[in-house]
């Protein structure tokens, strides 16, 4: 066990003012519970909690040590949370084959960049192999048949491909380029 969960378990003990209950609630034998308050008190060199047959109260140290303890998992529970629930957000790269794009993604981005006004989409449009690591791809969408990296296929072609930048407008932006189509989903980019 290590001494975050210790600090889970001194603060349950408090809390419940119950080594019992505090071992129930955590779903761990009552004797778990004992040994890491032992060496909990043993690791601080102070007694913090006040043992009886029948009650636990906290010392006067373990009641400063608690607060602290209190302080520590709350904070630790809000960073872990905050990216439990948070909107995706930042710069999405992604590769698509001509066809795929504008029959299926193009169509779909208004619907996309509605539900993810965070996320910026740089779309590169060729029918190439992508090395996703060295080129900062982060999504390719093929058709047709897996091409092996060996064949060497694609790699004669144009690297840049077809570049496209969507990015949600802002209040006070002004469109550019394209009047038609792309003008709706932000700005063109050729490569």
């Amino acid at each position: 066990m290590d001494r975050f969960q210790e600090m889970q378990v001194f603060v349950r003990i408090a809390d419940r003012r119950s080594f019992t209950q505090a071992a129930d609630d955590l779903q761990v034998p009552r004797a778990t519970v004992t040994n890491m308050m032992k060496r909990l008190e043993a690791r601080l060199g102070t007694r913090l909690l006040e043992r009886t047959t029948r009650t636990v109260r906290l010392t006067h140290d373990g009641e400063a040590h608690y607060r602290r303890c209190v302080r520590l998992i709350a904070d630790l529970e809000e960073a872990e949370g905050s990216f439990r629930h948070a909107d995706p957000k930042g710069l999405l790269r992604v590769n698509l084959q001509g066809t795929l794009a504008k029959h299926f993604v193009v169509p779909a981005l208004p619907d996309f960049i509605a539900q993810y006004p965070d996320i910026e989409l740089y779309i590169g449009e060729d029918d190439r192999l992508v090395d996703l690591v060295r080129e900062g791809i982060d999504c390719v969408l093929r058709a047709g048949q897996l091409q092996r990296r060996g064949d060497g296929a694609g790699r004669d072609g144009d690297p840049r491909g077809h570049r496209l930048r969507f990015r949600r407008q802002r209040a006070g932006q002004h469109k550019r380029d394209d009047p038609d189509h792309h003008q709706q989903f932000g700005q063109r980019e050729t490569g």
